[in-house]
């Protein structure tokens, strides 16, 4: 049992994560995964395309933020 998750582009993988229930996997299931994940990727990023052809110049009020704070190791 096995739950592979790929995100990505076009242009190829940005991230994988992968969980296992067992005690692993072989090559043969690797590659057999990533190229699904490779054909969905590509076909669900082709769909986006017919709702919005490029991303929006501004970002809405209500999309969410990073805020990112540094914090002195001494503090810790």
């Amino acid at each position: 049992d096995m739950d592979f998750k790929v995100a990505g582009t076009q242009k190829g993988i940005t991230g994988i994560q992968l969980d296992l229930k067992n005690d692993g996997i072989n090559e043969e299931i690797i590659k057999a995964t990533l190229e699904q994940a490779k054909k969905a990727r590509l076909e669900l990023l082709r769909t986006m395309l017919t709702a919005i052809r490029r991303p929006r110049a501004e970002i809405s009020a209500y999309a969410p933020r990073l805020h990112q704070t540094k914090i002195n190791p001494e503090k810790i």
